[in-house]
């Protein structure tokens, strides 16, 4: 059996998108049940340039994000008319999940998987003909197959992360994963903010959180290096939601970690996470870099309209706890949420300033489907509709039609928040000026520069300068 996977991003040249923890894990699968596997990434340029669907493909296994749902469509209408529609067009991820009726009226998608997709993914291998020639006879927990009945979403048998095999990471860019290695050794967040999808799974699926093992882990690990051929001293990256949720699995892995390995890593958290205990096994294991999540510096805006329950006491001492181990402590920001003034956005400089972080990440609000904030300012006709270049490009502007700042403004703020905390004066002072003079951001936007300053900071050291 031959399965095509196609993973879709905005620009994959300045997206940082070089690598999809489902879409290896499910290679991996399809790997052990001796089909053979391939892997495109396509972006909107991909689709300008045009491309051809390869031939004689059992399974076409597409996974997206919201915002690419369009060019999922022309992808997935492509397939069908090239392809005869003699292979089968499953879609899954989060799309697929957070708004699945959408994926599901598509005429031409044979199968959408809910949820996670390990399960599913081996009974449609093992059950491939049976799905063509009797879908009615078919049954797959938290999926639709074309022609049966829509059955709503259920608590989820959540598999054990332990029994899966490692990810397929040669299936990806080896040049640019062995660069910049990533990693996921849990599932699960233990919030439910109104503006990421972990709201919905937590809602729909329950919520569970779930560690591999440190073994595991450490498993995961050499293979990976065997694989991509990663240098000793490369920077790694942890992508858990909360990387120190658990004081006791950090314990145990920081041992193994410690034995086998000292390469640096950068990791997320929470501020309510983080402790001198776990700071300090960090900085044993060499990590060099923690990622907090402020959100918004305004804490009343933060905890009820974003429903991320933070303190500013805890993100200030969460900072402070990081930087006194000499590790590097690196905010996300967002801005153009609903409702927010130019005083709540003045509040969030502060609050990293206070914070004393090392640099910060800013990303603009986009309403996703599946989450609180989404359906409120849908009720209110209030979600802007970005053009195929705008994702492209990148999103700077607010994701809804109607804020308090005007769109132009939101690029300088961007890059005033920055300049403050990096202590660049003069440039902060220049982006005051030009802000206030409403000089048109679009025409610095596409400077060399400035793109490569802010993208050497916000897409790591995945740039391709090649």
């Amino acid at each position: 059996m031959i399965i095509e996977f196609y993973y879709l991003v905005t620009d994959k040249k300045e997206c940082g998108v070089i690598y999809n923890e489902g879409v290896g894990i499910l290679s991996a699968i399809a790997k052990e049940k001796n089909c053979q596997t391939s892997l495109h990434m396509f972006d909107l340029a991909d689709f300008r340039k045009g491309f051809n669907i390869k031939e004689n493909i059992n399974i076409h296994a597409i996974s997206f994000p919201s915002q690419q749902f369009s060019l999922a469509v022309q992808l997935i209408n492509k397939i069908k008319s090239e392809d005869k529609g003699n292979g089968l067009i499953v879609v899954g991820g989060v799309h697929a999940t957070v708004d699945r009726q959408s994926v599901i009226a598509l005429e031409n998608v044979d199968v959408v998987v809910s949820g996670e997709g390990e399960e599913a993914m081996k009974w449609i291998i093992d059950n491939y003909d049976l799905i063509k020639t009797h879908p009615d006879k078919c049954n797959i927990p938290n999926s639709y197959i074309k022609g049966t009945p829509i059955k709503p979403l259920q608590k989820a048998d959540y598999v054990d992360l332990d029994t899966l095999p490692y990810p397929l990471r040669s299936i990806f860019s080896k040049k640019l994963l062995k660069r910049s290695p990533e990693f996921i050794l849990s599932r699960g967040c233990p919030f439910s903010c109104s503006f990421c999808a972990n709201e919905f799974y937590n809602k729909t699926f329950g919520m569970k959180i779930r560690k591999k093992s440190p073994e595991y882990c450490i498993g995961e690990l050499e293979d990976s290096f065997s694989v991509l051929g990663i240098y000793k001293d490369t920077m790694l990256t942890f992508h858990d939601d909360v990387f120190l949720l658990d004081v006791n699995w950090l314990q145990s892995f920081s041992k193994l970690y410690k034995k086998h390995f000292n390469n640096p890593f950068r990791c997320n958290t929470t501020a309510s996470y983080v402790t001198d205990e776990k700071i300090k096994l960090l900085k044993e294991m060499n990590c060099s870099e923690v990622w907090v999540g402020i959100e918004s510096g305004n804490e009343e805006y933060r905890n009820t309209v974003l429903n991320k329950k933070v303190s500013n006491k805890q993100i200030v001492k969460a900072f402070d706890t990081i930087n006194r181990h000499g590790l590097k402590g690196i905010s996300f920001n967002m801005l153009g949420g609903p409702g927010e003034t130019v005083e709540q956005l003045k509040d969030t400089i502060k609050l990293n300033l206070e914070s004393k972080v090392y640099s910060t990440t800013t990303g603009m609000f986009v309403p996703f489907p599946g989450t609180t904030l989404y359906e409120n300012e849908l009720r209110k006709d209030n979600i802007r509709e970005f053009t195929e270049d705008e994702k492209c490009e990148g999103v700077s502007i607010s994701g809804l039609k109607r804020t308090n700042i005007d769109d132009k403004d939101y690029f300088y703020w961007r890059q005033m928040l920055l300049f403050s905390v990096e202590n660049k004066k003069i440039l902060y002072y220049l982006a005051l000026c030009l802000k206030y003079i409403s000089f048109p951001p679009k025409f610095l936007v596409k400077l060399n520069f400035i793109k490569r300053f802010n993208i050497k900071r916000f897409v790591f050291d995945r740039y391709d300068e090649e």
